[in-house]
Parts: C-alpha cells; sequence; structure tokens
C-alpha cells in the first residue's frame, strides 16, 4: 500500500522518528506479530478520533458561553456609553466583552472542520499486483507503517487545534482584568478631566469677579440699578 501524506504539523519523538523514518525488512515477521502492531495502530487512531470529537464538543461549548457572555457585556456596555460616554463601567464592560468575543473566535477557529485520518483503507489501495499477489504479512506490515503515518499527522492537527483552545481558554482569565484596568483607567482619566476644568472654572471666575466690582467702583448708579432690578 502507498502513502503519500505529508507530515509537517507535529514534532514526533526522537525514538517515534527513528523508528518511524527507517522502515525494517519485514522478512521473517510472523503472521501474529504483523495482526497485533495492525491492531494496536487501528486502536490508536480510533481513539485518537475519539478525543478530537470530545474537544471539539469542549471548544464549541465554550465558544457558546463566550458568545453570550460578549453579547451581554457589549451589549450593556454600549447602552451605557450611549447615555454618559465617559462611562467608566460602560468602557470596563465593553473591553471585557471584547476579550470575550476573541476568545469565542480562537474557540470556534480550534473546532473548525478538519481532514482526519481514520482506521482502514479504501479497497482500490489493494488493487496492485504487488499486495494481491504478494505476501500478505508484508502488505499487513505496510499497513501498519500507513497507520504510523496518519497517527502522526491526527497528532499534528490535535495539537495544534490544542494551542487555540489554551488560547481561547486564557481569554476566560484576561476579560475580567482587562475590564477592570479598563475601568479604572477611564475613571481616573474622567476625574483628572473634571478637576481640571474646575481649575480653569476657577481661574476664570476670578476676572469675571474683579471686573464686576470695578464696575461698581467706577458706575455706582449701574450698581444701583442691579441691585434694584
Amino acid at each position: 500500500m502507498r502513502d503519500r501524506m505529508d507530515i509537517r504539523f507535529w514534532r514526533r519523538p526522537p525514538i517515534i522518528a527513528k523508528l518511524a523514518d527507517a522502515p525494517p525488512s519485514w522478512t521473517g515477521v510472523r503472521d501474529e506479530t504483523a495482526r497485533e502492531i495492525l491492531r494496536q495502530g487501528e486502536a490508536y487512531l480510533a481513539a485518537q478520533l475519539q478525543c478530537a470529537i470530545a474537544a471539539d464538543q469542549r471548544a464549541m461549548t465554550m465558544a457558546t458561553m463566550y458568545a453570550a457572555f460578549a453579547t451581554g457585556l457589549i451589549g450593556g456596555g454600549a447602552t451605557l456609553l450611549l447615555g454618559n460616554l465617559s462611562s467608566p463601567i460602560g468602557w470596563g464592560a465593553s473591553a471585557a466583552g471584547t476579550v470575550f468575543l476573541a476568545g469565542c473566535g480562537l474557540l470556534t477557529y480550534a473546532a473548525r472542520p478538519i481532514d482526519f485520518h481514520y482506521a482502514g483503507a479504501h479497497p482500490a489501495a489493494w488493487f496492485t499486483e504487488e499486495d494481491l499477489r504478494g505476501d500478505l504479512v508484508v502488505a499487513i506490515c505496510e499497513s501498519a507503517r500507513l497507520y504510523q503515518r496518519r497517527i502522526e499527522r491526527n497528532d499534528g492537527i490535535m495539537d495544534r487545534n490544542g494551542k487555540f483552545t489554551r488560547w481561547g481558554s486564557w481569554c476566560a482569565f484576561t476579560a475580567p482584568l482587562v475590564g477592570a484596568l479598563t475601568f479604572l483607567a477611564v475613571w481616573a482619566a474622567v476625574g483628572a478631566v473634571a478637576a481640571t476644568g474646575g481649575a480653569k472654572a476657577a481661574e476664570l471666575r476670578g476676572p469675571v469677579a474683579e471686573c464686576g466690582r470695578a464696575e461698581e467702583l467706577f458706575c455706582p448708579a449701574a450698581s444701583l440699578a442691579g441691585g434694584h432690578a
């Protein structure tokens, strides 16, 4: 049986790489040994499939939760900001919701449809003179070698998708922190702007008061008129 799959996503342990890349001689292998090797490969591929399905289900469940959190936080924050653009709570909620939205995207990408390799083979894979009329033990061993490459390919895919799942999980921890920091930053900025505005208003009120007193001194009639009014 022929195998043209390209393995690019998983770094194999040295011992596995050494044994897999240097094909042994199948001469003298017993039928029981060959079938046991093939059975082990089939069992491993079946376990990989179960793990991959469970990982996709976990990622989609978390993505659904993150989407709900993001909708609530961003919607609530936007409502507050429409009423008061300088609302610290509105900005903090929106920032936390944005982080949850990013996590939802990562988890959804981790659970995307992918090519996955299973046990078994197309019957046409055996339609060669070498496999049809050759040594059955050698054909079984070559099938086991094909399973090894499928296992490595699946491991690479699962490892890569697992990274996106872990990154998405970290968003659940960072979202409250980002929201709190945004709240504090906006609150401090609003306080600083209010303090600066108050100081400028006090500076402007001083000259206005002095002008009023000067008007009373130089124009008593105007002062009296204002008092009667």
